[in-house]
């Protein structure tokens, strides 16, 4: 019965959090199409505006066009143009649906794998409601990436249900997941480390000795614990399939000259880039202000920017290092953050830009979970501890929700 209440609340929890998305976001569902790459993947894109038929999609499968294997996000922009023809709402409102079930599967993994409800669903309510996610959902030409993020939510959710009862069948479902959410976007290539970092914490699956027993995160549910070698074997398929999709991707951004030679933006300035990339999606993560559509690449960064760039990130690797074993939570957020961007944090480098709001549509997850994991421990001896989290919460998501509004009217 208790099993039950609680499934029935999580389930109550995720379904108000989708529809608030959707309530937030639906100002998008008035926006035009726009010329900034709207052109190529829909209005003047033969393929899309001819709909699903098979001839469109054996195309979808084979075609390399626009950088990206993605014969999801064809598919689905085909069949948007089958229901809703040339009107942009519609398409809009499919971004906006992909979004809020993405954050509602996100909550569903984080509350099945830590059992803390409430937690869980600030990390999802941080993610749904940031200003940062204006950019991927209200661009209808970045429907790979609101796809590929559902597809890593299930996946995570897969896992969660894998990880408390492995099975061939549960496993076919996580590898079924992420093989779907390659075909949207080859964003998913980070997964199965991520997957690594749960096993960690929250999942604590890493056998750590024969007479090892420990409760799940804050007393929630128990996974079942293997070897360390047996948890990274288990990943192999995963790893095998994420160096084909990179594989893929780097000969279709090669293809249609999107990669920048060395000789323009050399390796010694890549990673400066990389270093201020990382602290500024921090900085506007924190502090959501002076958001654009084009972050220009300066060509060479101030050495003071740099160098503070990289003592901050290496000050706090050291800190969530040194609170590994008391506070795992910290350096499995903070890994996944600085993880999960590595494709995109300009190593290898796409035209001529310095960042991207949308890249940080799934690495934000890491420092959410920090942030609601480790707040409530710096409070933990504070009177009216439970009421300070509940108006600082409530508060944070509001203004959250009024930024990312203003966001949808510039």
């Amino acid at each position: 019965m208790h099993d039950f209440m609680k499934t029935k609340t999580s389930a109550a929890a995720a379904a108000m959090l989708a529809l608030a998305v959707l309530a937030v976001f639906a100002p998008l569902g008035q926006h035009d199409f726009i010329d900034f790459d709207d052109n190529v993947y829909v209005t003047d894109n033969r393929r899309v505006q001819s709909g699903l038929n098979a001839e469109n999609l054996l195309w979808a499968l084979t075609t390399l066009d626009q950088g990206f294997w993605h014969p999801l996000t064809w598919f689905s922009l085909m069949l948007d143009h089958d229901l809703y023809g040339g009107r942009a709402g519609g398409f809009h409102w499919t971004n906006i649906l992909f979004h809020a079930l993405s954050a509602a599967l996100l909550f569903l993994a984080l509350n099945r794998m830590t059992g803390a409800l409430w937690r869980s669903l600030f990390v999802a309510a941080l993610f749904a409601f940031h200003p940062l996610r204006v950019e991927p959902v209200a661009w209808i030409a970045e429907r790979k990436d609101v796809m590929a993020t559902f597809f890593w939510m299930l996946t995570l959710l897969a896992y969660a249900a894998y990880a408390g009862r492995p099975g061939k069948v549960r496993y076919g479902l996580v590898l079924s997941a992420f093989v779907l959410g390659l075909m949207a976007k080859p964003t998913l290539v980070t997964l199965p480390f991520v997957l690594l970092l749960l096993d960690w914490w929250p999942l604590r699956r890493v056998r750590r000795g024969p007479a090892f027993v420990e409760a799940g995160a804050g007393g929630g549910p128990v996974f079942a614990d293997a070897p360390i070698a047996r948890l990274v074997a288990e990943k192999l398929p995963l790893l095998f399939l994420a160096l084909i999709a990179a594989s893929i991707a780097y000969a279709a951004e090669k293809s249609a000259g999107a990669l920048s030679p060395l000789e323009a933006f050399p390796l010694a300035v890549r990673f400066e880039n990389a270093l201020v990339s990382y602290a500024a999606y921090l900085g506007k993560t924190i502090w959501p202000a002076d958001l654009a559509v084009y972050y220009p690449h300066p060509g060479a960064w101030p050495l003071g920017r740099v160098v503070a760039s990289g003592a901050l990130l290496a000050a706090l690797t050291l800190a969530f290092g040194y609170l590994m074993k008391r506070r795992p939570y910290g350096i499995v957020g903070w890994l996944w953050y600085l993880g999960v961007l590595v494709p995109v944090i300009g190593i290898v480098q796409i035209g001529f830009i310095a960042m991207a709001d949308r890249y940080a549509y799934i690495p934000q997850i890491g420092l959410f979970i920090i942030a609601a994991w480790g707040v409530p421990d710096l409070l933990e001896r504070v009177p009216g501890k439970r009421a300070i989290l509940t108006v600082a919460a409530l508060s944070a998501v509001t203004a959250l929700v009024l930024l990312s509004r203003q966001q949808m009217e510039t």
